[in-house]
């Protein structure tokens, strides 16, 4: 990895020094070199809008990006190239830009290539990709996480500062954890989906994985076309959301418990009680299992061939149980929990969690628990939420804040990353 691979300050001074055309070279080079499988192809045209890019920033114009190379999750369109969700049965090319990507390339951004993912992101291990799996930059052996895994693995490479990701109940948080990165989902509707291959309408956000919390901050503001303020944090109230909840892996447990003294030693903080909490899981099943099914019917029905293992089963499952009084019900239990969530906000700023029960597992093994258990609240409530690495062996906090409060998640991130040192085991 290199050396600037976790400061966004550093990838800054690299690209003004060596120029927007050699940088984005050598992110081609070193893609074209990498063993991990976060690319499922570059884009052609880098290099020609390196060019526009640096005759612009030499021309004088401002650009917030400056060039810096970006990868774009392959569910998410960009003009020329097929989107095809890390499956063999989508192979056309896109006729347009997403407006995500569209506003990349307006503020000096370049799109360097799609990432690798998990089929239809259908997974927590971007192991069922078409593509084959991509694999964790710090161990080889374990997952980066999923379905975003080949966005999280090719940011903690070093192989780009950021790159976009897609989130419905964790897929932008875990792998940014699997990976010791920063992932940040936005509310739904904070970030324009045209563009983005959707299948569960309620859940899906369009998010962003990055070296560190001001990079993450850098493109959220782009592809939100916002701008954050600084938020003061110096009497914020913090509920927590222990790992008594679910049967954690005992790193992960021992990280958050140190994360949270260091929590407890700076603000006031009080154990969370959120009812519902317990049956976000089930939520979260009938919601996806029910929509991915209607989506992906027709896919289903004519290329089950094609179609990965976990695919088909997720997507059968479905059709044999999708119900419209199951839906309902869950959308009445999701209203519930979200009422719930947001009540804790009456006493607190945030809430904050261990963003997975799990540590990275084995590429060939199966998790022994939901890895999403403590991401799909968030998601099922419609919060923003990012999750920022206490170790690079994959644990990580998850910071969730109510909807609108962004600015005060990023000035929270940048405390965090200033009064701690990720650790390496």
């Amino acid at each position: 990895m290199d050396d600037y691979s976790n400061n966004y300050i550093k990838y800054l001074d690299k690209v003004k020094s060596m120029g927007v055309v050699e940088f984005n070279k050598l992110t081609l080079d070193k893609i074209s070199q990498s063993k991990i499988n976060s690319f499922v192809c570059v884009n052609p045209d880098t290099i020609a809008q390196a060019q526009k890019i640096q005759n612009e920033l030499s021309n004088g114009k401002s650009l917030s990006l400056c060039g810096l190379p970006v990868g774009i999750k392959d569910n998410i369109d960009v003009k020329g190239i097929a989107t095809t969700c890390g499956s063999r049965v989508l192979d056309t090319p896109a006729q347009d830009d997403a407006v995500c990507v569209k506003r990349i390339m307006q503020a000096g951004g370049i799109i360097v290539g799609k990432t690798n993912m998990d089929e239809f992101a259908m997974g927590s291990g971007n192991v069922t990709s078409a593509f084959g799996p991509v694999l964790n930059p710090n161990d080889n052996t374990l997952v980066p996480g999923g379905s975003s895994g080949g966005s999280a693995a090719a940011v903690a490479a070093g192989l780009v500062p950021f790159a976009l990701g897609s989130d419905t109940g964790g897929s932008i948080r875990q792998p940014a954890a699997c990976c010791g990165i920063v992932g940040f989902k936005p509310s739904v509707g904070d970030v324009d989906r045209k563009g983005l291959v959707v299948t569960v309408p309620e859940l899906d956000s369009i998010g962003v994985l990055a070296c560190d919390s001001t990079a993450c901050k850098a493109l959220y503001e782009v592809i939100s076309n916002k701008t954050l303020d600084e938020a003061c944090i110096d009497d914020i109230k913090v509920a927590y959301v222990d790992t008594d909840f679910v049967d954690c892996d005992q790193k992960v447990a021992e990280d958050f418990a140190m994360v949270l003294t260091l929590f407890k030693n700076r603000f006031s903080a009080h154990r969370a009680s959120i009812p519902y909490l317990e049956d976000a899981v089930d939520i979260y099943g009938e919601m996806s299992c029910t929509c991915n099914a209607a989506a992906l019917k027709e896919i289903y029905l004519k290329h089950q061939d094609l179609l990965s293992s976990e695919t088909k089963r997720r997507v059968s499952n479905g059709l044999a149980q999708s119900n419209d009084n199951n839906y309902k019900k869950a959308l009445e239990q999701k209203k519930l929990l979200t009422e719930a969530m947001n009540k804790v906000f009456e006493n607190a700023d945030v809430i904050i969690s261990p963003t997975s029960p799990l540590l990275p597992f084995a590429l060939d093994a199966t998790p022994r628990i939901n890895p999403d258990l403590y991401t799909q609240p968030a998601s099922l409530a419609n919060l923003p939420a990012i999750s920022l690495p206490i170790s690079k062996r994959g644990t990580a906090l998850q910071i969730i804040a109510k909807r609108g409060n962004e600015a005060l998640i990023f000035s929270l991130s940048r405390w965090f990353e200033q009064n701690f040192a990720v650790m390496d085991c």
